[in-house]
Order: structure tokens, then sequence, then C-alpha cells
């Protein structure tokens, strides 16, 4: 779990830079108030119930970052300063159900392509 003690989450001009560039937010308050939002109501690799999101989030969590997945979107955060380090958009088929009513959705099953 990620350490936080209470100031808010705060954002590198690194993550600023990849949501101008990948998610269009130009505005540095609307990004912020898209993280502090990820970092208190996102999903972490053991809220997850699909073997494949987890396994997806855990990939992309290492022992000093955590992945998080909010509203289509997957923010790294540094675990000791509650730091957003980067932000990238999910797979198309993350959180998806493998059925939906009698037509089956087709899972990808092998590696995911990780964007640069």
């Amino acid at each position: 779990m990620i350490k936080n003690d209470g100031s808010g989450v705060r954002i590198t001009y690194h993550s600023k830079e990849r949501a101008n560039e990948r998610l269009s937010v130009k505005n540095t308050r609307e990004f912020q108030r898209r993280v502090d939002l990820a970092f208190t109501r996102g999903k972490r690799a053991e809220d997850l119930n699909r073997s494949l999101d987890r396994k997806y989030l855990a990939n992309r969590s290492t022992e000093d970052r955590e992945a998080v997945a909010f509203n289509g979107v997957c923010y790294i955060f540094d675990r000791e300063t509650a730091l957003c380090v980067t932000v990238f958009a999910l797979p198309h088929a993350f959180g998806r159900k493998y059925t939906k009513g009698k037509r089956r959705i087709p899972v990808f099953r092998g590696e995911w392509e990780t964007v640069a």
C-alpha cells in the first residue's frame, strides 16, 4: 500500500507531459484532479477479480512503484512519496467480461503490449 501523509498526491513533469501526449489533458489542474481521484478510488492489483487484469497491474508494479487502474488509464505511483510518475492508457480488453449475453468477447491471452 502507498504511504501518504495527507498532503495530497503530487505529479511529476514527466507524468504531466505523458498526460498531455497520451490522454490529451493539457490543463494541469484537471490532471491533478484525475490523479487525486485515481489515488483514492482507483483499483490496485489485489482489488481485481479477473486474473488477467490482476496480472497486468502486478507486472507493472514493482517494490517501489504501484500501478493503479482508474477510468481506462493506468497511473504509476511511487509507494513512498505518493508521487504520480507516469500515466498510460489501459488495453482495450482490460476489465471486460469473457461473455456478454450470448456473444463471446475475444480476450487477448498473450503478452500485453507496453506503451512506450
